[in-house]
């Protein structure tokens, strides 16, 4: 397959841990991405009325905002860090 340019995050995981915009209330809440196809993701949502829902991709982010960057950008962000003294 091809590779994404190094500046992009890379794709959702199965098992990630998301912040996800509900399709039926369209507020935000927390979940678990089930699947993965294309521009879409299931997510369970923890709460239990909410149940699972095919998001778009535009509609979810890891709960940890760096975990999809790559490896090098990961790297520039730390060293920014630390030159700004954090």
């Amino acid at each position: 397959g091809e590779e994404l340019p190094a500046h992009l995050p890379g794709p959702l995981i199965v098992g990630q841990r998301v912040t996800a915009q509900n399709p039926k209330t369209r507020m935000v809440h927390d979940g678990q991405i089930l699947t993965v196809d294309c521009d879409k993701a299931r997510v369970q949502f923890y709460s239990m009325e909410l149940g699972s829902e095919l998001v778009r991709d535009t509609d979810v982010m890891p709960r940890d905002p760096l975990e999809n960057l790559p490896e090098a950008k990961k790297q520039q962000l730390e060293d920014m860090q630390w030159s700004m003294g954090a």
